[in-house]
């Protein structure tokens, strides 16, 4: 058995002591098998792991491992993400640099593609000078 490969997936979501994993179409509930309770590995939704199939008719299964997280965000506490969208509005209430460099340099420093989307630019004025600071946003 130690020459077969498991299968990887990736946990889409964590409910109690479950972990749902994708695996080609499919989504298996899992539990941890006690190395990685006992190793305080815990593992978080975006997770790829390895997992044993213990049931396929009834998508049962079990994590045997957790592979490397290239990323992780603690709230929500989720890993290896490649995108995040930043919305923010540019009036009601005004915008905010100071908070929007401050995700931005964060998820720039964890190697996550940002997008930014602006509401509200339609209460802007055109000679309004938040209209030269959203051009500094543009990449």
């Amino acid at each position: 058995m130690d020459d077969l490969k498991m299968p990887t997936g990736i946990i889409l979501k964590i409910l109690s002591e479950f972990a749902y994993v994708f695996y080609e179409e499919k989504i298996y509930e899992c539990k941890a098998i006690g190395k990685l309770r006992h190793t305080k590995q815990t593992p978080i939704t975006g997770d790829n792991v390895e997992f044993n199939i213990l049931d396929e008719n009834n998508f049962k299964g079990q994590v045997l491992q957790l592979l490397p997280r290239k990323n992780e965000l603690y709230r929500p506490r989720i890993a290896n993400i490649d995108q995040v969208v930043i919305i923010t509005a540019v009036r009601e209430p005004v915008l905010n640099t100071f908070t929007l460099n401050k995700y931005l340099a964060f998820i720039e420093y964890l190697n996550i593609k940002p997008v930014l989307a602006f509401t509200k630019v339609d209460l802007l004025k055109e000679n309004d000078a938040t209209y030269a600071l959203l051009s500094e946003y543009k990449i």
